[in-house]
């Protein structure tokens, strides 16, 4: 079984901010060797509150500053998912300069509104206290099933 993380969170974003807000998630470490990491899986799942709310926007990246962290974005309406299998992990890894190599490897995700989701030229909402849980898996020493989807 994976190992899968938790996080659930209510969060007042809007769209048509200039500077768009956005939820960071505290920085977690991996739970084994990263060498031994073989996938990640990516699940947010929201119940849309508001009827002029459009999507999110979800990156998971390395946490810390730096180019060339981010392991992909996501964007879109629930449910989101994504899986990154080792050659990304490592080619992430390797751009940003080893961190997981020297440092503990920590990881961390950040969600913004996400405009252009609803099918019209211009994603006009405000999100207010739009909840939404995240759940990151990770895959050490075995393949993930192609079928996958977080355990209910």
């Amino acid at each position: 079984m994976p190992n899968t993380e938790k996080f659930t969170n209510a969060v007042s974003i809007d769209p048509l901010s200039i500077n768009q807000n956005s939820v960071t998630s505290p920085a977690w470490l991996l739970k084994d060797n990263p060498k031994a990491l073989e996938a990640i899986h990516i699940e947010v799942v929201w119940t849309q509150t508001q009827s002029l709310s459009g999507g999110l926007r979800v990156t998971l990246s390395l946490a810390g500053n730096g180019k060339d962290r981010d392991f992909f974005t996501i964007e879109g309406k629930s449910p989101l998912t994504k899986m990154i299998y080792r050659s990304d992990i490592e080619a992430v890894i390797q751009a940003a300069n080893g961190p997981c190599l020297k440092d503990p490897c920590r990881l961390q995700w950040t969600a913004t509104p996400a405009t252009k989701v609803t099918g019209q030229a211009v994603d006009v909402g405000v999100m207010t206290d739009q909840s939404f849980t995240v759940y990151v898996s990770q895959f050490f020493r075995m393949q993930p099933p192609a079928d996958y989807a977080v355990p209910a």
